[in-house]
């Protein structure tokens, strides 16, 4: 019993203070309440990602809604809970057949750093440069693949063309 007594007394000050340190979300750029949501963050050529502390696989940050929440304020949320990073949802880039919308979400910062460990679902949190795409294990089936595309569109948007190959 006392070998679990710090781990649970951890768990619980961190569930304890859940949300608590997180400004209210003012954001209106997307009024959908979908299931999840999620930010697509762009550093240079470079995507925001998560480690996942349980499987190791990589993943776009984001997560369940709450209920009756807009899809730009899910984003924002899960994404400054797992990277300590609070950046301004835009435009829709995705749904995908889960209801899962991934939101283009951008910084102030124009050198913004995640913090990782302080997030019990995530294991590190980083910028995940183009290039090394094919190199990491995702955390869904295909999902590399489906990402891809759509930082390379938002690249070119930005007049960043890819500097990497297929």
């Amino acid at each position: 019993m006392f070998s679990r007594l710090p781990l649970l007394l951890i768990l619980g000050l961190s569930l304890a203070g859940c949300g608590s340190h997180l400004p209210a979300c003012k954001t209106a750029a997307v009024t959908v309440a979908p299931p999840s949501a999620g930010c697509l963050a762009l550093r240079g050529d470079s995507l925001l990602v998560v480690r996942m502390r349980d499987t190791g696989r990589i993943s776009v940050p984001g997560g369940s809604a709450y209920p009756g929440e807009t899809a730009a304020c899910t984003a924002q949320r899960e994404t400054q809970e797992e990277t300590g990073l609070l950046l301004k949802p835009g435009p829709l880039v995705a749904e995908f057949d889960t209801g899962f919308h991934l939101l283009h979400c951008t910084s102030s910062d124009p050198h913004p750093e995640p913090a990782s460990g302080f997030n019990w679902e995530v294991e590190r949190a980083y910028w995940l440069p183009l290039a090394e795409f094919e190199q990491v294990r995702w955390r869904f089936p295909g999902q590399g693949a489906e990402l891809r595309p759509l930082v390379e569109s938002l690249l070119e948007k930005a007049g960043m063309a890819s500097r990497t190959t297929r």
